[in-house]
């Protein structure tokens, strides 16, 4: 478990800074950003409540 939360993690910061650079260069983010951090994460969440 412990890994698949540092997978989540890796995830979300990697999504989120990405995302802060991208804003402050152009002031938008595109929509692929949040749905690829979404991609990415679901599948790791619903194994964690499957597995309990």
């Amino acid at each position: 478990m412990i890994l698949l939360q540092a997978y989540k993690l890796s995830v979300v910061v990697a999504c989120l800074s990405y995302a802060s650079i991208k804003d402050l260069k152009t002031r938008t983010v595109s929509d692929a950003v949040w749905l690829a951090m979404v991609a990415a994460a679901v599948p790791a969440t619903a194994y964690e409540v499957y597995a309990g």
